[in-house]
């Protein structure tokens, strides 16, 4: 389960790294969805 958790964390650097790139507006999207993802994920784990 350790290398699932690890591979997610370099997932959301990467659209880190995108989502910087972006104009304001998608970034604000972009970023609420993020946050959605990271309740999910804190909601889940085993």
């Amino acid at each position: 389960m350790n290398e699932y958790y690890k591979d997610l964390k370099k997932a959301i650097a990467a659209l880190e790294k995108y989502v910087a790139s972006l104009e304001k507006d998608e970034y604000n999207y972009l970023y609420s969805s993020l946050e959605r993802i990271s309740d999910i994920q804190r909601n889940f784990r085993p």
